[in-house]
């Protein structure tokens, strides 16, 4: 009977892309049957590094399946990729709305040039650059980046990426750089969350290095004075 339960959780992750739920199965097997006595943990690693392995694979059938316009592929890569896609515009957006349009018009990206992913990296890298560049050209097209930009008063005083923000969780990330002005929020995420340089913010959004250290510097100003706010009040 357990030996059945285990035959039949590896080929439910053969058939399921969602690997949180099926491992979230596994573990409760593991966890019902280990205080039995009836399944031991060198089994239930077995099955973890079969499942890993399966993950690996599980995005080779979805990009094959999707470049041969398979429907059914297209709507799993979709539901796989959604959710953490959906958190990466909603630190480039102003509102949900406008995360929920740079999303789709992402995918639609993702799809059209899915033929172009060279298979060097993981696929989900490869459509996390896709989403990024989507919400940036929906940024440039919307408004005007960035005022101008007074270089010789930039101010000194935060230059690094403060442990302040490496110790809050996503959500609260989210919704504090949500309310950053614009060009301060995106140089922001590209700098500090997505790991861009100085250089190559500046030929993405076609403005000079300076202009970008600089709403890099006053974006972290300005959150500082959100935090120091929401902690005193």
């Amino acid at each position: 009977m357990i030996f059945d339960l285990r035959v039949k959780s590896i080929k439910k992750v053969r058939q399921n892309t969602s690997a949180s739920l099926f491992l979230f199965h596994l573990f409760a097997n593991f966890k019902k049957n280990k205080d039995s006595g009836n399944y031991s943990y060198r089994s239930y690693t077995k099955d973890i590094n079969l499942i890993i392995f399966n993950l690996e694979q599980s995005d080779k059938i979805l990009l094959k399946g999707c470049l041969k316009g398979d429907r059914n592929a297209q709507k799993a890569l979709y539901e796989k990729f959604k959710v953490p896609m959906f958190r990466i515009c909603l630190r480039y957006a102003n509102d949900r709305p406008e995360a929920e349009d740079m999303l789709q018009e992402g995918f639609v990206k993702v799809f059209l040039d899915l033929h172009q992913f060279r298979k060097e990296g993981p696929l989900g890298g490869w459509i996390r650059r896709v989403i990024v560049n989507v919400a940036l050209m929906q940024i440039r097209k919307r408004r005007k980046l960035f005022s101008n930009v007074e270089v010789e008063n930039l101010s000194d005083s935060v230059t690094t990426d403060e442990d302040v923000f490496a110790e809050m969780n996503a959500k609260a990330l989210t919704r504090i750089i949500q309310k950053l002005p614009t060009g301060y929020r995106v140089v922001f995420n590209m700098y500090v969350i997505e790991g861009y340089s100085h250089k190559e913010i500046a030929e993405k959004l076609e403005v000079s290095v300076n202009t970008s250290k600089s709403q890099l510097s006053k974006a972290k100003a300005t959150l500082r004075k959100m935090l120091e706010k929401c902690i005193v009040g």
